[in-house]
This record gives C-alpha cells, sequence and structure tokens, in this order.
C-alpha cells in the first residue's frame, strides 16, 4: 500500500514539474517573439528617420518645394500624401512647375513623380463623374471648357513671348520653330496621360472626351 502511495506521489511530482517546465519554456518563446518585435520597429523606425526628412514647406519656400518634388524623397511619400502636398501649390502649380529654374532632368523627374498622383485623382474625378446625374455631369464639362480655355490663354500667352524671343534670334523661322515645340510638348502631355492606365480608365477617359466636345457644340 506504501509502495503504490509513494508511487502516486512521485507520478504527481513528474506531472507538476513536466507543467511547471511547460510553462516555463512558454514564457522563454513569447518573450523572444516580445524583443524580436522590439527589434523589426526600431529598426524600421531608424530606416525611416535616415530615408525621410520633413517635406519644405509650400508657403514658405516654392523653389524648394519643387525642387523637392522632382525628388526621389517625393515618391517614397504615399500617393494620398503626394496628392495632399501638390495641392498646397494651388491652382498655379502648372504655372510654377513650368517656370522654375529646373535642369532638363529634373524636369522629366518632376512629371514622371507627380504622373502616379495625377492619375489617381484624374480616376477618382471620372469615377465621380459617372455616378453624376445629367445635370450635375454637364455642370461639370463646363467647368471643365472654362479650365481649358483659360489654360489655352495662359499658354497662347507663354507661346507668343516664346515667338517673339525666337523670332529675334532667327528672324527666318523662330514662329514656325515655336509652334512645332508647342505641337510636341502637348503631344508629350497627352501621351504622358495615357502611360501607366487601365483599359477601364482609358474607355472613361474617351468617354468624358466626347461629352466634352458634343457639350462644346452646344455652348456654341
Amino acid at each position: 500500500m506504501k509502495t503504490t502511495m509513494n508511487k502516486n506521489k512521485k507520478s504527481k511530482s513528474k506531472s507538476k514539474r513536466s507543467f511547471k517546465e511547460i510553462i516555463s519554456e512558454h514564457k522563454k518563446v513569447a518573450t523572444g517573439i516580445a524583443i524580436g518585435l522590439v527589434v523589426c520597429i526600431s529598426a524600421t523606425v531608424v530606416a525611416f528617420s535616415i530615408n525621410w526628412t520633413t517635406p519644405p514647406d509650400v508657403k514658405k519656400d516654392k523653389k524648394e518645394a519643387v525642387k523637392f518634388v522632382a525628388s526621389d524623397k517625393f515618391t517614397k511619400m504615399s500617393i494620398d500624401d503626394q496628392k495632399a502636398y501638390l495641392e498646397q501649390f494651388g491652382e498655379d502649380r502648372r504655372k510654377l512647375f513650368r517656370d522654375n529654374k529646373l535642369s532638363k532632368e529634373e524636369q522629366e523627374k518632376l512629371r514622371s513623380n507627380i504622373r502616379p498622383a495625377f492619375q489617381a485623382t484624374m480616376k477618382e474625378r471620372m469615377n465621380k463623374f459617372f455616378t453624376m446625374s445629367k445635370e450635375d455631369q454637364d455642370k461639370e464639362l463646363d467647368k471643365m471648357i472654362d479650365d481649358m480655355k483659360a489654360r489655352q490663354k495662359a499658354r497662347a500667352a507663354n507661346n507668343t513671348g516664346n515667338n517673339q524671343a525666337a523670332q529675334s534670334n532667327n528672324p527666318n523661322g523662330g514662329n514656325n520653330k515655336a509652334a512645332r515645340g508647342a505641337n510636341r510638348n502637348t503631344s508629350a502631355r497627352t501621351k504622358s496621360r495615357y502611360e501607366g492606365t487601365d483599359s477601364n480608365t482609358r474607355a472613361q477617359m474617351t468617354a468624358i472626351r466626347q461629352a466634352l466636345r458634343a457639350r462644346m457644340q452646344q455652348k456654341r
């Protein structure tokens, strides 16, 4: 009888020790995971701090802000942050980007950098357009037409200045060269709008252009 009781005590003692060992092992594993997470988070924060700097304040220094947009740092921002940053330039951002003293390489980089944000904004506007009533679509088309006229007027004024400069430098063919340059720029802008867009977006763009032409005919 005593022998049986001793055996039971030993068995219970072994079970208790085994349970304690299991708990201890779980604690060690949990501690290891926690340490690993802390290390990963710390490494991410350090990497972010090294690779990221606060963007220049657009209101305080627009020229530096434009240079920032033309840099690799701008591309590390999320699309939503890029859109929000570009909106800070206001309605004059096209003229600001065009007139800013950037090198040819920086100009190309700038156009490449802003394309994803521009396309995302354009896609949002088109999706919203096709959920509007016919009356609201006409109002939106009228706004587009007014914007187009304003841009054409500004572009014409800019081309006039370029033509005069070209004419003074080359009286025999300045106007023709300036006109060809303007046409090339327009073609390049049109082509860039399509780069990276999906078939649905391209179809929406085509439909809106057709609606825009029809609305312009109505307003004549």
